[in-house]
């Protein structure tokens, strides 16, 4: 099972926070739309914190996409190699595409090695190389 990090990356995001924290850990851009979503859907979660799912929220750094690149370390210190027995394996953001991504600039806030960056279901998708040193798509170079 891949393990899956995502980001929520839209000012207004109008899907199931519930529903998708309970598959992985979801990072929310706390806008003042997400913010009231996401408060309410932490109030009704009685789970302890876990690296695997769950909430955390991020605050705005400027736009959407500086906010994300911003905070794309912290989240990799609570779901890296580092942080978890099973270190996050994608991060799937939504508000996204691949396109919109800057792919040198996602390996330097990460500081790992190899990744790519792709597109599924219209969401931009980081991968980490696999064990292998595999990763394709528009792969990064390495550093």
């Amino acid at each position: 099972m891949t393990e899956v990090v995502y980001i929520i990356a839209e000012a207004c995001f109008a899907g199931d926070l519930s529903a998708l924290s309970r598959e992985a850990h979801v990072w929310v851009w706390l806008t003042a739309h997400n913010r009231a979503l996401y408060d309410a859907t932490v109030a009704r979660d009685v789970r302890e914190y876990s690296p695997h799912y769950g909430l955390s929220g991020y605050e705005e750094k400027g736009d959407a996409l500086e906010s994300l690149y911003h905070y794309l370390g912290t989240i990799d210190e609570h779901h890296g190699e580092h942080a978890s027995d099973r270190p996050w394996e994608e991060i799937r953001i939504i508000g996204f595409t691949s396109a919109d991504l800057d792919i040198l600039r996602i390996q330097t806030e990460l500081e790992v090695g190899k990744i790519s960056v792709v597109e599924r279901l219209g969401l931009a998708v980081i991968r980490r190389a696999s064990q292998s040193g595999n990763a394709s798509d528009r792969a990064s170079p390495d550093r």
